[in-house]
């Protein structure tokens, strides 16, 4: 994940109109986020299923927890006539849970004409749409650094797609079978 937001920091350094504070508020956002992906996937932390408002709640209580961002975040606030979910320091945080089959990194962008609004109404070039996938898994989880990509949009908005992985399977479950006789 260390080597993706490298890779996110040098495609958007070359995007014209990105200013470097809001570039640095984008990485420290991205960092927590990309965090909290791989905690998803090694410590299973979003078991079943859940609701858009318990998983903004869990990504509230861990972004604040990071002390580059704490109190800083900001929930709800209003943009382009609606609200968004999250935003730190004006950069828009769109959050969402898919439910059904496997969610894929492309299908994200039935969602970000919606975050790249709240972004134009903030003044932001660029924002997150943060996607809990709890479709039911037959297999093991992905890597997460294969779920998270920059979509680039015709007005020239950045949109980073991040899909966080949850209602995994039980690593016994995977076996197929008992280990221990």
């Amino acid at each position: 994940m260390d080597r993706r937001l490298i890779e996110f920091r040098e495609a958007l350094r070359r995007v014209p109109g990105i200013a470097q504070p809001e570039l640095l508020d984008l990485l420290t956002i991205l960092a927590a986020l990309f965090n909290l992906a791989g905690s998803a996937v090694q410590d299973a932390l979003f078991p079943g299923t859940r609701s858009e408002a318990e998983f903004q709640q869990d990504v509230r209580a861990a972004l604040r927890r990071g002390p580059s961002i704490g109190v800083e975040l900001d929930e709800h606030a209003n943009a382009a006539g609606g609200a968004t979910d999250l935003s730190f320091r004006g950069t828009p945080i769109e959050l969402k849970v898919e439910t059904s089959a496997f969610y894929a990194l492309e299908d994200g962008r039935r969602f970000t004409n919606q975050t790249a609004s709240y972004a134009v109404a903030k003044g932001r070039k660029t924002a997150v749409l943060c996607v809990l996938d709890c479709s039911p898994k037959n297999g093991p989880p992905h890597d997460p650094a294969q779920l998270v990509g920059l979509q680039s949009l015709q007005n020239g908005d950045q949109i980073c797609v991040l899909i966080i992985q949850g209602n995994l399977r039980k690593l016994s479950a995977l076996s197929g079978g008992s280990v221990c006789q």
